[in-house]
C-alpha cells in the first residue's frame, strides 16, 4: 500500500477483521488496487496470508516499536491490539506443531475406530460425524513459518511495543514523569505489581490473563 513492491506473502488479506486492528495497513497489505474481491481470491493462492505466524507477530512488533511515540493515542491503540491478540493466542504460537500434528492423528484416528464400529454394529449407513467445534481463538493463527519458538520468544522481548501508563493511575503512586507510551516487555510490571515497582519500572497498559504468556513475561515472579 506504500506503492513498494512485495510478495503476496508477506502481505495479509484485509477482510480478516481480527487482524485488521492489529494491522492498520500501510505496509502490511495489498495496495488499494488490488483489494477488489477477485483480486484477494487470486492473491491468497499466490501466497497472501490469511493468519498471523511467529514471524508475522514479530514484524508486527517491530513496526508498534517503530511508532512515533509522541503520537501517544495510535502507539497505546497499537500495541494494546497486539498485546490482547498475543494474551488469547500466545500458548497455541508456541505449541509445537508436531504436538499439534500427534493430536490431530489420534483425534482422527478415534474417529475412524468409531465409524467402522457403527458400520459393523448396524446396515444402516450411519448418520454424518458432527463436526468438531471451530476453535475461533486460533482460527487465525499459523505455526507454519519458520521461525523458531525459542527465536521468536527471545525477540518478543528485544522490542518496545508493549503499552503502559503514562500517568500514574492513582494519587501518592511512585512515579516519573515524560514516559514513553510504549516498552520492551522485559521492563514491564503488571499492576499488581505497581506499589511496588512503579517508581522503576513501566506498569502495563491492560490485563494479560494468558498464563503462559505471563510466565514468559516473568510476572509470575516478584
Amino acid at each position: 500500500a506504500s506503492g513498494k513492491l512485495a510478495r503476496p506473502r508477506d502481505l495479509y488479506d484485509p477482510s480478516v477483521g481480527e487482524l485488521r486492528d492489529l494491522l492498520e495497513g500501510g505496509d502490511f497489505y495489498p495496495s488499494d488496487a488490488f483489494l477488489r474481491q477477485d483480486l484477494v481470491a487470486t492473491l491468497i493462492r499466490l501466497g497472501l496470508q490469511t493468519s498471523l505466524d511467529r514471524e508475522g507477530v514479530i514484524k508486527v512488533a517491530r513496526s508498534v516499536a517503530d511508532m512515533d511515540p509522541s503520537d501517544e493515542k495510535a502507539a497505546n491503540r497499537r500495541g494494546t491490539a497486539l498485546l490482547r491478540f498475543l494474551d488469547l493466542h500466545y500458548a497455541d504460537l508456541t505449541r509445537d506443531v508436531f504436538t499439534q500434528i500427534s493430536g490431530a492423528a489420534k483425534t482422527a484416528a478415534s474417529g475412524v475406530k468409531t465409524l467402522m464400529g457403527s458400520l459393523m454394529a448396524s446396515s444402516k449407513p450411519p448418520p454424518p460425524p458432527p463436526r468438531p467445534p471451530r476453535k475461533d481463538a486460533a482460527a487465525h493463527v499459523s505455526t507454519k513459518g519458520e521461525m523458531t519458538i525459542e527465536a521468536f520468544k527471545e525477540l518478543l522481548l528485544q522490542h518496545a511495543w508493549m503499552p503502559v501508563l503514562t500517568k500514574a493511575p492513582v494519587e501518592g503512586l511512585p512515579w516519573t514523569d515524560d514516559r514513553s507510551p510504549l516498552a520492551r516487555p522485559s521492563d514491564v510490571r503488571p499492576k499488581e505489581d505497581m506499589w511496588l515497582l512503579s517508581f522503576f519500572m513501566s506498569i502495563v497498559d491492560g490485563e494479560v490473563t494468558s498464563k503462559e504468556l505471563r510466565a514468559h513475561f516473568g510476572w509470575n515472579v516478584s
